[in-house]
Formats: structure tokens, sequence, C-alpha cells
């Protein structure tokens, strides 16, 4: 048994203070003083609530939460029921709440993860607890200070607060368990639980090892010399972290090795006395037995292979090295060449790729627990591949060009035709064309090093200088049209500028262009390529656009004519109809009417509507007076000029109201003679007229007539 554990928890249960109060690090539960008998007295009471203030949730009955507290933590070692009773030293009014945490932390509470199995907030002074005759879990200010026994089994850890809520009192308190059946006397040496390895399949570094009950900070040494792993292969254990921060215990360390483990198997891990002198301890002193605890570890892979290139003339074959590890785990492989084809080679192989091109080489490793994977690209040129770079690749006659061999074939023989008569023998010549046009370049290459001949070509266009030419896609160019300027250049021109004359210009090869301005213009095209930059210019003469109008469109009353007139003056005319006059009569509706007028090469057209007129179309015309028998133009009573009247009924009348006259005739005559053939006297006369027009349109008219003889 180590002295220094046992000081340190006799100093926490029996601390020093000046003012009869006490605070310590046990007002947080990360720092629970621990209970290991039948029997606790907390000779003082303590003042405020520790650093970690309101540790229980707001769901705890102690509305107030923490006030004056102070925490305490103890393990059952068997089965029963769970009693104690807190008796107050001096009478205080003291409240408590319990949480499970097995397996839990002091931060599960908070969160709710720990439960609360009983909770006193009763107001009353003196001894509280559970036991007693209680049979509540949970009890508020007017509750009973006693609640019900708990069940427990063996191994539970409870975490147990106590708080005297007025905080008057420098006297203590005793906690009792004597009533219970269980035992709180831990003689439970701790035991490790558990071990888990992180993720399966996944080479890690770590293990954490996870305890049955609460173990002392204190008593682990950071190196991991408390800790040994056998198994398989060996293991290493570099480093040991409890995650304790502030707090005196812990549930779980995790460890750190030198080294992943690879090989899989079964492991064994155990507590020891470390390099510090000390053992695994409880919060009761008891040391960690040593018992070693078998834990499985995967047989994990880390995939790797590399690839090495033979040259050939023709194709390349590529050498693949599986350097995955550790090669003892390897259960089986499958390459994936990419092309595909397939090897389930495990060690070494080989591969020949059949034409050039970038492959993704998958390598897929299994073993007996899991299967990991991995690619890389590989690129297939040929060991031997013929080729060359020209510069530049636009040459203008007169300009040295240089090509340079890419075959990367070190003591090759080379033979250059550079399409123009001259040849070269050497790796990276130098050409001047003197002459426009395209080029076939050929290359030799022999490579005696592995007995290999081959060649390239590349076809090479030596540039003519530009020279500017253009013209119109029209020979008159009029007014207010828009006209497509066509480049004719020789040379192959990259660029192109024009000039309008005006003040305009363009860019692109074949503009169009809308000369609004009647004159004569000196359009100017400016045209480059790589070899040079040439001018030219062009007058171009924009004639007047002749402008008319046939009017609105309209309509007429048959037999009405109607005149059309177009442009005057212009060089001709042509109608829809054919005729080529300035003007058209039309008798009859022409409906559609279209007429283009040309002058001096530049047309304009026009179009109007002409319909038939139907409405007040009819003309009833009648004089007011007439004189038979008079030998003039007045001598009958008649229609003056009647147009587009089909039928007509008139009736004549005398001042009596008796008819003296009636027609049928759209061209009567009444002479001034009565029906009855007599001569009608001197006088006014009715008249009532209704007429149907040719169109179908009837009409009605009356008046008065003088008869003068």
């Amino acid at each position: 048994m180590k002295f220094w554990p046992l000081l340190f928890a006799l100093a926490s249960i029996f601390p020093i203070t000046l003012f009869g109060q006490v605070t310590g690090i046990e007002q947080d539960c990360i720092n629970a003083l621990p209970i290991c008998a039948d029997q606790f007295t907390q000779a003082q009471t303590y003042r405020g609530e520790g650093s970690n203030t309101n540790e229980i949730p707001p769901s705890s009955c102690l509305a107030n939460q923490e006030n004056n507290s102070v925490w305490y933590i103890f393990t059952t070692s068997t089965a029963g029921v769970l009693e104690f009773t807190i008796n107050p030293l001096a009478g205080d009014d003291y409240d408590f709440a319990m949480y499970n945490i097995t397996n839990l932390n002091c931060s599960d509470i908070f969160s709710g993860v720990a439960p609360e199995v009983r909770c006193s907030y009763a107001v009353t002074n003196g001894a509280t607890g559970i036991g007693n005759g209680g049979t509540l879990n949970s009890a508020g200010p007017n509750g009973p200070p006693f609640l019900a026994p708990l069940n427990v089994g063996v191994g539970e850890t409870f975490a147990l607060m106590v708080d005297n809520f007025a905080g008057n009192s420098t006297a203590g308190y005793t906690i009792d368990f004597t009533n219970s059946t269980t035992s709180i006397k831990d003689t439970i040496p701790p035991v490790i639980d558990s071990v888990n390895t992180q993720a399966s399949c996944v080479a890690s570094n770590q293990l954490t090892v996870y305890f049955s009950e609460p173990i002392l900070c204190s008593t682990i040494a950071t190196n991991g010399s408390d800790f040994q792993v056998t198994g398989p292969s060996g293991v290493s254990i570099i480093a040991a972290n409890a995650n304790c921060g502030t707090g005196r215990y812990t549930n779980s360390v995790v460890l750190t090795l030198s080294a992943p483990i690879l090989i899989g198997g079964v492991y064994n891990i155990q507590p020891r006395v470390g390099t510090d002198g000390n053992s695994i301890q409880d919060k009761c002193q008891y040391n960690a037995i040593t018992t070693p605890v078998p834990f499985r570890r995967d047989a994990v892979i880390t995939p790797d292979f590399s690839a090495s290139f033979v040259a050939a003339c023709n194709i390349d074959t590529v050498n693949l090295t599986n350097l995955s590890t550790p090669a003892a785990n390897i259960t089986s492989v499958l390459w994936d060449f990419g092309d595909a084809t397939t090897s389930t080679q495990v060690a070494n192989t080989f591969h020949v790729y059949n034409a050039v091109g970038t492959y993704t080489i998958t390598l897929t490793v299994n073993t007996a627990d899991c299967t990991e994977q991995i690619q890389r690209n590989v690129t297939v040129n040929r060991s031997f591949e013929p080729g060359f770079t020209i510069d530049p690749i636009d040459p203008c006659p007169g300009e040295p060009v240089q090509f340079t061999d890419t075959t990367a074939a070190s003591g090759a023989l080379y033979l250059w035709r550079f399409g123009d008569g001259n040849i070269a023998s050497s790796p990276n010549p130098v050409n001047t064309y003197t002459s426009p046009g395209v080029y076939q370049v050929y290359m030799r290459v022999e490579y005696p090093v592995i007995n290999c001949i081959d060649s390239a070509i590349a076809s090479l266009t030596v540039n003519a200088p530009a020279v500017a030419r253009f013209g119109l896609d029209t020979n008159v160019v009029c007014q207010g049209s828009t006209v497509t300027l066509l480049d004719s250049s020789a040379g192959v021109p990259t660029a192109w500028r024009w000039d309008f004359g005006n003040g305009d210009t363009a860019t692109v090869q074949n503009p169009t262009y809308t000369f609004n301005t009647v004159g004569v213009f000196d359009v100017a095209l400016r045209v480059s390529n790589v070899c040079n930059t040439d001018d030219t210019t062009q007058q171009i003469e924009v004639r007047v656009l002749p402008s008319f109008s046939l009017g609105n469109d309209t309509s007429f009353c048959k037999p009405d004519s109607i005149l059309l007139t177009a442009y005057l003056g212009a060089d001709s005319y042509l109608w829809s109809t054919g005729a080529t006059t300035e003007s058209i009569y039309f008798l009859d509706v022409p409906n559609d009417v279209r007429v283009t007028a040309t002058v001096n090469g530049c047309s304009y057209e026009d179009a109007i509507f002409v319909d038939e007129q139907i409405e007040n179309c009819l003309k009833l015309n009648l004089p007011t007076a007439f004189t038979p028998e008079s030998g003039n133009k007045n001598n009958f009573f008649r229609l003056v000029d009647p147009q587009r009247i089909d039928e007509v009924t008139i009736k004549i009348f005398n001042r009596w109201g008796r008819m003296v006259y009636q027609s049928n005739l759209v061209n009567f005559a009444w002479d001034g003679t009565t029906i009855n053939g007599e001569k009608a006297p001197v006088g006014v006369y009715a008249w009532f007229i209704e007429a149907r027009g040719l169109s179908g349109q009837n009409t009605f008219a009356k008046g008065n007539v003088t008869l003068i003889r």
C-alpha cells in the first residue's frame, strides 16, 4: 500500500481552514471525496459551490441547485439495498442529490445522461437521507427528508452531492450507510473492463482502456509504463492520457503506441507497476488487478506498389512490385491495370500496354479481416516515340525555323527532309524557307541501343505576305441600303481594319454596313498576318434612293375611277398590274397595288390597298324646278347624272295629294303631263322616290319641284 494517496485523501476529508467553514476541490464532482467505509464524518461544513458552478441539471429537485456543497463518490461491492443517513452535527438544513455514474463521468450529470436516482430538498433541519420508511425518489421543499431505499448491484458507482442550504453553522455532519444491506466498503479492486482499438481495419497507434470503476488520475504514469500489451506482434506503449483535466478520477485511459498494431489476432493488456514505482489505484487506494485482459485486433494492411518501365520500340512493359505492409497479413490481391485486364499475382507482376495513354492501376489487398485499395496513374509514352517540335509554327519566307527532336534517345542517328529539297543530320537543325507554301517535314531516327528505327512527319505552312483586296456584294450602293464588304485579300490575313470613309470603322473580315448619306466615300481596308501589313482603298458611290408614297389605303364607289401616281421623274416604273407609266387609272377595284420606281439604279417600292366603297355611293340628284315644252334642257323632271342605281320608284303629287305621275324606270322623265294625259297646271308638286343601288343598298328621298310654263 502506498501512503501518499492515503495522505491526499485524508487531507481532502479533513481540510484545514482559518474561518470554520472550508472550501476545497471536492466541491466539484470531478474531485469528489471517496467514501470507502460504512460511516464517513465531515468535521466542518463547506462554503460555496466550487469552481464548476451548478453541476446538477435544471430538472433536479434542488430548485436553487448548489449553495454550500461538497461531492462524494462511492462504489457498491455487493448487491442489496442502499440506505444512508446524513446527520448534521449542529442540526442544519441539508439537501442532497445522488446520481448513478456507473461507466459514466461527471459531465454526464448536467446533460441528463447520468440519472438522478434520489434527490431531497426538504426545508426541515436535521437528519436526511434514504431509508427509514421513505417512499419517494425525489422530494421538493415541502417533501419528507427521507426517501425510498435504492436497490443496487455489484460495482455500481454513485456521485452524491450534499448541500448545506443556509450555510450558517461551522459544524459538519456524518454520512452513515450501516442500515444498507449492500456494502460500500470498497474491497473490489479495479479491473480493465474493455479495450477500444478504434474503428475496424484502421491502422491506429492508440488504445483506449476502460476500467470497472473510477481510478485515481494521480496513479497513472504519463509515459504509459503502468500498462503492458503482449500478442502476435511486439507492442510498445510510449504515452498515457487519462483526460483528467483538473479532476481526481477517470474511467478510461488513452494509450499511445510507438507504431500501429498491424498483425491481426488476440492481444492481452494488463496493469503493472510503472516506472514511477506506483500501481494504478481506485478511489479507495486498491491496486488494479494485473490479470491480462484479451482484446482482438484486425489484421490490417497498408497498400502500396511501385511501377517501372522496360524500354521497347513499339510498346512499354510495366513491372509492378507489391510494397503493401505487413506482407504477412496478405491473403489475396487483385491488380486492375486500367485497360480491362487484371491479375491476382500476390507479390510482383508485369503488364504490357498495347497503346499509349494514361492508365489508372488499382491494387486491392485483402487480409483475413480487411480490404484496402490504392490507385496510381501510369503514363505509357512508348520508350522510343519519335517526334519533334517546330518554332515558329507559322513562319514567313526568309525566317529561320528551329526543329527540336523530342525523342530523347541518347546516341540516336538522324535524317531530316524539310520538303524544300534541304536535308540535315543533326538532332536539332534549323532550316529557312524562301517561298510560301505547305511543306511535309520528315525525321528518321535510328536507335541502335534497342535496334529500333522509326520516323515522324509533320506538316508546316510557310505563310505568304498579306495583300489587301476587297469587293462588294452589289454593283449599286443606294442610300439607306445595307451592303456587305467582301475581303478577298491574299496571304491569309489574321486581322482586318475597315474605314468606311465617314469616321466609322470595323474589325471583322466581312462587315455589313449601311450608308445613310449620299456621296462618294473612300473605303479603306488594312489587313495583316504574321508576315506583314497591307492597305488598299476603293471609292464607293452612294446614290439617291427614290422615296414616294401612294398614300393611305382607300376605297371608291363604282363606277367611279381612282388615279395613283408614283415617284415623279423616275427612270422606270413597274406596277403590279404590269403597267410602266408614272400614273395609272383604276376603273375596277384593284385591291393590292404595288409600284417600284427606279432612279439611277436605286429602286423604291410602295403599296396601297384600294377597296370598293359601299356606303354613301347612291346619288339622287333631282332639280327643284322644270319648264316643260320650253325647248331647253329643263323640259323634264328627272334624275341628274344617276350613278350606281339599279331600281327606282318615283311618285309625284299635286297640292291636294292626288298622284299625277308614277314611274319605275331609272331614266324616268316627267314632261308635266298628268296620268289622265292632261297638262298639269303651274305650281309646286311633291315627289317621293325609292332607289336600290347596284350593291344592294336602299335609299328613300322626298322633296318639292316647281312646274313653270
